[in-house]
This record gives structure tokens, C-alpha cells and sequence, in this order.
């Protein structure tokens, strides 16, 4: 199941606070600001045409998980 925390859209805070959990849990360390502000960004920007709120909540997981900091380690 789905928390429930995904199914409303993001906002700057929430997703900061999300990036910065997933960077920790997949990374194993924490996220610089610019890491965060790329993720945040993929929430809140990239995706903004995205009406489901657990599309662009997964669009932004998937870029903490793809980006070189995970994939590097």
C-alpha cells in the first residue's frame, strides 16, 4: 500500500523532506543542497503536468535512484 503521504502533491517542503530521506536510504549518506534542489525540482517542475500525485512522487524517487550518486556507490 501506498503511504498516505504520496497522495497528495508535492510541495517544496514536503519534497525536500522526501529527497532527503531517499538519498539517505539509497545513497547511504546524506544529500548535498544542489542533489536536493534536482529532485525537488523533478517534483515540482518536470512533473507539473502530472495530475497523480504518486506519478510525480515517483518520477522524483526515480531520479534520487538514477542519479550518479546512486549508481556510483
Amino acid at each position: 500500500a501506498t503511504p498516505a503521504r504520496f497522495a497528495t502533491l508535492p510541495s517544496n517542503t514536503t519534497a525536500e523532506t522526501e529527497c532527503g530521506a531517499w538519498a539517505r536510504k539509497f545513497w547511504s549518506r546524506t544529500a548535498s543542497q544542489p542533489e536536493l534542489d534536482a529532485c525537488v525540482k523533478v517534483a515540482m517542475v518536470d512533473t507539473s503536468t502530472e495530475t497523480d500525485p504518486k506519478r510525480r512522487w515517483a518520477y522524483a524517487c526515480a531520479s534520487v535512484m538514477t542519479a550518479a550518486g546512486f549508481t556510483t556507490f
